[in-house]
């Protein structure tokens, strides 16, 4: 194990430099942690790689994302990864946020046909959720925020002639995708803490609904989005209950429950 501490100062300007650029640990002072004591201020991250260092910044990458962190808050940089401490990803400058959903579309089954011409022709349902973000983190003025994270399970009639499952599992947007087919909540937070996961601006336009007439202001209280969830695999099964969680910042902070009138299924079947 090298540390590796080599500081150069020219022109005013100090620079990191180490010659591992490999995965190690990094330990720097993470300014958002208010205490005066300095050493109470450091954290320590690992699995880090330094891909290069440009105008007081140092570029960082872990879990396949980049970071940039200036030159003057970093401590030291070992070469291997460190056992103990703080071993997680990099502090979190996002907002707190709960989402409300206002309307939840659940088609009958997983096609459906098409009119006009084409009447013989099948698409493939969407589930539609229409949701509102809201912050709640008064003490950060920061607009970025974690991109919710929406993980459905459908339960529908009868398995098929070779006798597959008929619980299926979804997830919103792509970059939410576990491997697992069945329902792990290990899984989910580690895509949940990723350093890979998407960070939106809260006041953006992005996946808004739209709306007709004038122009008109959305709200900064709130944004309007709409998660559609395509029922692949499902065919011509019907659909008779859902599970759906939808993920914040760091844990789940909605969680909704439906199934058709009649149907009797078991509590947590979703877990199976």
């Amino acid at each position: 194990m090298k540390k590796i501490t080599t500081i150069i100062t020219a022109v005013g300007l100090t620079i990191f430099y180490s010659v591992a650029v490999l995965g190690g640990t990094l330990i720097y002072e993470d300014r958002s942690i208010k205490d005066k004591d300095p050493k109470k201020r450091l954290r320590q991250v690992s699995n880090v790689k330094i891909v290069s260092i440009s105008d007081g910044m140092v570029i960082l990458e872990k879990d396949g994302a980049t970071r940039r962190i200036p030159i003057k808050m970093l401590k030291e940089y070992y070469d291997t990864d460190l056992k103990g401490g703080d071993s997680g990803n990099f502090d979190d400058d996002t907002a707190e946020y709960t989402v409300q959903i206002s309307d939840i579309d659940v088609p009958k089954k997983g096609y459906k046909k098409s009119t006009g011409k084409n009447k013989n022709r099948r698409t493939t349902t969407k589930f539609t959720i229409d949701y509102r973000i809201v912050k709640q983190d008064k003490t950060r003025k920061t607009d970025r925020i974690r991109r919710p994270y929406f993980y459905l399970y459908i339960y529908t009639d009868g398995p098929d002639e070779y006798r597959n499952s008929n619980v299926f599992k979804f997830y919103y947007p792509k970059s939410a995708k576990v491997k697992n087919k069945t329902y792990n909540r290990a899984e989910i937070m580690s895509a949940v803490s990723s350093f890979k996961r998407s960070i939106i601006n809260y006041n953006d336009s992005y996946n808004r609904r739209s709306y007709s007439g004038a122009h008109r202001k959305l709200s900064k209280i709130a944004s309007d989005r709409k998660a559609e969830i395509e029922m692949k695999g499902i065919k011509s099964r019907r659909l008779l209950a859902y599970h759906l969680e939808v993920w914040g910042k760091s844990g789940i902070i909605v969680e909704k429950n439906w199934s058709e009138p009649g149907v009797r299924i078991g509590k947590k079947w979703w877990v199976r």
